[in-house]
């Protein structure tokens, strides 16, 4: 079983399990709190527009190619927030480095409480992450994320194509900003979208597939097909 169809392509790759049948299932987040009934439109989004990073702030997460995805989407009431261990002390230089941007970080901070303060988190991995929660975590809250196309992430947004750009693209990161800040239509839609994709890895789904998987091999019979195609 893998955690998306990336990685089980690279497993392929590499030569394990030949002789298996593939089964994907998805990681699923810890829910934050119940289901929330759908916002106001005219209350989703806001000004100063908060974009937000949570996690690590190392190389391999992007954080320079988030500082300069942000300074490249040239949003005039625009805030920063960024959360997490900055282990290799980077955010100091950075702040440093771009000072026309209002950047505030939290160092380790509750992940509903994040959510919560930004209007749009961005994923910015320059390895190739298995999967990702991060992305999925803030559409719980009706607010979108945008992200890199960095290792499983493009399933993540299968049905959000619009959301994912290429990886290390600052000019078309900056753009994809840039359209979620300024156009109150089109972020509303994403963010609604962004909530509705959320079910597709509920831990309900997670366990149903499992639940298949141990079934069908209890009955020692051939694996039941739960490779989830953007779904369950």
């Amino acid at each position: 079983m893998s955690v998306s169809r990336f990685v089980e392509a690279r497993h392929r790759e590499a030569g394990f399990f030949a002789h298996r049948e593939s089964v994907v299932i998805y990681n699923a987040p810890a829910l934050m709190r119940e289901l929330r009934p759908v916002p106001a439109l005219t209350h989703m989004t806001r000004r100063p527009f908060k974009v937000g990073f949570i996690g690590r702030t190392d190389v391999t997460k992007g954080i320079e190619h988030f500082f300069a995805g942000i300074a490249a989407a040239d949003i005039l009431d625009m805030e920063v927030h960024i959360a997490g261990r900055d282990n290799e002390k980077r955010i100091p230089g950075l702040i440093a480095r771009y000072p026309q941007l209002k950047v505030t970080y939290h160092g380790f901070m509750e992940r509903e409480a994040f959510y919560e303060l930004v209007d749009l988190v961005v994923v910015t991995s320059m390895w190739d992450e298995p999967f990702c929660i991060v992305a999925i975590e803030p559409w719980e809250l009706f607010k979108p994320s945008v992200s890199f196309a960095a290792g499983g992430l493009p399933e993540v947004f299968e049905h959000l194509p619009e959301l994912v750009v290429p990886r290390g693209d600052i000019e078309a990161l900056g753009a994809s900003i840039a359209r979620l800040a300024n156009d109150a239509a089109f972020y509303a839609d994403v963010a609604l979208r962004c909530h509705r994709e959320r079910s597709r890895f509920m831990p309900r789904a997670q366990a149903d597939a499992y639940e298949r998987v141990l079934i069908s091999a209890a009955r020692r019979d051939k694996p039941i097909k739960t490779q989830q195609q953007g779904a369950t």
